[in-house]
């Protein structure tokens, strides 16, 4: 038993170290040593060669950035603007002063306004003479090249045989009709500078039109010319409303309402706070808000009316179809004719209410912009083809080409 014991037994092991071999461990660290060394004197000798370069690098990304902090308009972008709304309550003092201050500018573009006066004869059902005489305001456009223009309204003028005109200051002077344009109402007439005082002349002078006649609700506006019946008046308000449009032949004009109470025989202009000309008056009802036509969308009609030619004229009143309206009522893209004069050269020419302008001597015209500046640069004779799409009997539209000859409004 004791011998099976011995013959299962476990070795045993016992584990020496090794002895160390100190002339082979100071041979490695010796070998280490000497790349240690190597390897510094290149990285010297390599940092050496890079520092000028470095150096010169950095100098120029500091050049470049010292020259952005600069104000170059060119190169910098401007802060963003942040405008904060306050409501602010002024005293009855300062409302006071405002209040001064805006009539000081109505005042002083009062020396833009004259007041008409015209003569028409005419005769009645038993054949008599009888005169009839009107009066209105009106606005001075320019003051030089030997004419002074005057910008009023048609109603009072254009069968007048006789108009008188008053500057500011009183002087009175022949003028006479210069051009004008039935759709719109509006006529320029002149007055020959020769038969004008040069003190007069000194003292008067032209309104100028507002580059941007963009007015919002709130706007502070001042009526000059006849605002409310009384030549040489100023009145001051704020636009209620700066969206809305009116049609006319051949165009749609923005309106401003403000406001001020018209009057029946409301006439004359309105000035922004810088006494620039952003409106023309309508005539209202009584007690009814004075409302103007925006000059923007009427500035190539009068740029014609000085010149002395009449816009031409083709009687339609149009809507543009926006995307919202095609889609709801599946129209065809283009421009919708929703009237048209009678007498007109549109009549002449086959138009119909209902008619979609989609083409002008084959160039797309979809849209009123477009189409009104078709029509600001042609004239009057001037002939034209015109495609538009009709509906038919299955409420398909199909393509109609008419042929018309522009006129002028009456």
């Amino acid at each position: 038993m004791d011998q099976e014991k011995k013959e299962y037994h476990f070795l045993k092991e016992e584990i020496k170290k090794i002895p160390t071999n100190k002339k082979k461990f100071c041979k490695k660290l010796g070998v280490v040593i000497l790349f240690a060394a190597v390897f510094g004197v290149v990285a010297c000798l390599v940092f050496c060669m890079l520092k000028p370069m470095v150096e010169k690098r950095q100098a120029e990304k500091q050049t470049d950035l010292s020259g952005l902090t600069q104000e170059d308009p060119d190169t910098t972008t401007p802060p963003e603007q942040i405008i904060v709304q306050e409501t602010v309550e002024l005293s009855i003092e300062e409302y006071e002063a405002l209040q001064t201050q805006l009539y000081s500018i109505g005042n002083l573009a009062g020396k833009s306004v004259v007041e008409i006066n015209s003569v028409t004869s005419d005769k009645d059902w038993f054949d008599d003479d009888f005169e009839t005489r009107g009066q209105s305001a009106g606005v001075i456009l320019q003051n030089k090249g030997g004419e002074i223009l005057i910008l009023t309204e048609t109603d009072q003028i254009t069968d007048a045989n006789h108009i008188q005109v008053t500057f500011y200051g009183n002087e009175e002077a022949t003028a006479y009709l210069k051009a004008y344009d039935g759709a719109t109402g509006l006529a320029v007439i002149a007055v020959d500078a020769k038969n004008v005082t040069e003190s007069t002349k000194s003292m008067i002078c032209a309104l100028e039109m507002a580059e941007n006649t963009h007015m919002r609700p709130g706007s502070f506006v001042i009526g000059i010319g006849s605002p409310q019946g009384d030549a040489f008046s100023v009145v001051v308000g704020n636009v209620t409303s700066a969206n809305r449009k009116i049609s006319f032949s051949d165009r749609n004009c923005k309106v401003y309402a403000t406001s001020i109470e018209a009057y029946k025989d409301t006439s004359g202009a309105l000035i922004n706070v810088e006494g620039e000309l952003v409106g023309i008056i309508c005539q209202g009802e009584e007690s009814d808000a004075l409302k103007a036509i925006s000059v923007s969308e009427l500035k190539g009609v009068l740029t014609k009316l000085m010149a002395g030619k009449r816009p031409a004229y083709l009687g339609v009143e149009i809507s543009e179809i926006t995307m919202a309206i095609q889609e709801q009522y599946h129209l065809p893209d283009g421009i919708y004719i929703k009237s048209i004069d009678m007498d007109s050269p549109a009549v002449s020419a086959g138009l119909q209410v209902g008619d979609i302008i989609v083409a002008i001597d084959g160039r797309e015209v979809l849209t009123e912009t477009q189409f009104e500046n078709y029509m600001i640069t042609a004239e009057p004779e001037q002939k034209l083809s015109m495609t538009v799409k009709r509906q038919g009997s299955n409420d398909a539209y199909h393509d109609v080409t008419c042929k018309i000859t522009l006129g002028v409004a009456k």
